[in-house]
C-alpha cells in the first residue's frame, strides 16, 4: 500500500501539518503486531527499541514508545465489562461505549495532565480525530461480535488501529514495532487482544534492575523498596506470560544480549520473522556500530550493596530468582 507523504510534528501541544488519512489506510489493515515489554522496569527495552528499529529502518518500520494508555486496567478491561452487560440492552451497552470513548479520549489521551505526571499520554502519538474514527469502527465491529473472543480483538483492533495511525503520520507505513514495559505485566491481555502479537520480553539481573530503579529516584530512592518492586512486578509478568502460548512470547535476557550482542539480536529479529539482509548484516557486524553494548555493563550491584541489602534481596526474592535461571 503507497501513501503520500504525511509529515507532522507535535508542537505546543498540537499537530501540526496533519494531512489526510482516511479511513481504509489505516482501519483493520494489516499490521506487523510485534511488541516489546520489559519483565520489570529498568530492563533496557529504551535500547533494544532503538536498536531493531535502527536495523529494520531501511524496512520502513516506525519504533513507536510508550504512551500508557495499554496498561490503563480501563482499557484491558473493557472486553470483560461489555461482554457482562445484558443481552438486549442496548441502551446499556452505548451508555458503556460512551463512558469508554471519554476514558480514552481525555484521560488516557491527557494522561500526564489528568493524573499530574507520568507519561505524557496518546495526545503525542495522533491527533484527536484517529481516536475518533477507530472508535467509530469499534461500535460497527462490536454490532456483529458475541463471544468474548470475538469482543476482546475487536479491542485489539481498535488499539492496533490507533498504532497503525501514529506509524503512518511518522513513516508512511504499517509496520511498527511498539514498546511498553507493560506488555510483560499484562501479556495474557495483549495476547488475547491481538492474538497474532510477537512479545519479546527483556529480563535483568533483579539487583541490577533494582539498583537502576533507586538511582532513577523511584520509591523514594529507598532501595530496599526497589527491590519490593522489582519483585512485584516480576511476579506479576512471570504469571501472565505462562498463560501465553511459546510462539507468542519469548524472553530474552539483558546480560545474554550483552555478551552475545550479534547471536541474541538476530534471534529477536527471527522471532519477529525476519531474516538478516545485507544491511543488518553489515551493522551487526560493524565494531563500531553505536548500538553495540559496553561490555560488562551490569553487576554493578555487587560493588555497592551492603551485607544486609545483599541478604534481604536473597531472603525476599530467590525464588523468582531461580525461575528466572539466574541462582
Amino acid at each position: 500500500m503507497e501513501f503520500k507523504n504525511r509529515y507532522i510534528k507535535y508542537v505546543h501541544r498540537k499537530f501540526i501539518k496533519p494531512l489526510t488519512i482516511e479511513e481504509k489506510d489505516f482501519i483493520s489493515s494489516q499490521s506487523s503486531n510485534f511488541f516489546l515489554s520489559g519483565i520489570s522496569g529498568r530492563t533496557g527495552t529504551t535500547w533494544v527499541m532503538r536498536l531493531i528499529g535502527d536495523l529494520l529502518n531501511h524496512l520502513n518500520y516506525t519504533s513507536i514508545g510508550e504512551s500508557g494508555f495499554f496498561v490503563f486496567g480501563q482499557f484491558r478491561n473493557a472486553p470483560v465489562e461489555y461482554f457482562q452487560i445484558t443481552p438486549g440492552t442496548e441502551k446499556n451497552k452505548t451508555a458503556y461505549l460512551n463512558f469508554f470513548y471519554k476514558f480514552v479520549s481525555k484521560w488516557a489521551y491527557d494522561r500526564r495532565k489528568i493524573y499530574k505526571g507520568g507519561l505524557q499520554g496518546l495526545k503525542i502519538f495522533v491527533p484527536k480525530k484517529a481516536i475518533k474514527m477507530s472508535f467509530e469502527n469499534l461500535k460497527k465491529e462490536l454490532e456483529k461480535k458475541e463471544t468474548l473472543d470475538e469482543i476482546y480483538q475487536c479491542f485489539g483492533n481498535f488499539y492496533s488501529n490507533i498504532l497503525n495511525y501514529h506509524s503512518l503520520l511518522q513513516n508512511n507505513s504499517l509496520r511498527w514495532i511498539s514498546k511498553e514495559p507493560g506488555y510483560a505485566r499484562h501479556a495474557d491481555d495483549l495476547y488475547r487482544l491481538i492474538p497474532k502479537s510477537k512479545n519479546v520480553v527483556l529480563v535483568r539481573e533483579g539487583r541490577d534492575v533494582a539498583l537502576s530503579m533507586k538511582n532513577r529516584g523511584w520509591e523514594d530512592a529507598n532501595l530496599k523498596r526497589c527491590i519490593l518492586r522489582w519483585k512485584t512486578f516480576t511476579e506479576m509478568s512471570l504469571s501472565a506470560i505462562e498463560k501465553v502460548p511459546s510462539e507468542n512470547i519469548k524472553l530474552v535476557k539483558y546480560e545474554e544480549l550483552v555478551d552475545n550482542f550479534q547471536e541474541m539480536t538476530l534471534e529477536i529479529l527471527e522471532f519477529y520473522g525476519f531474516k538478516p539482509d545485507e544491511i543488518i548484516e553489515e551493522k551487526l557486524n560493524d565494531e563500531n556500530y553505536r548500538f553495540k553494548p559496553l561490555k560488562g555493563n551490569y553487576g554493578k550491584w555487587k560493588e555497592i550493596y551492603t551485607s544486609d541489602e545483599k541478604k534481604f534481596f536473597e531472603d525476599s526474592c530467590s525464588t523468582i530468582m531461580e525461575k528466572l535461571n539466574y541462582l
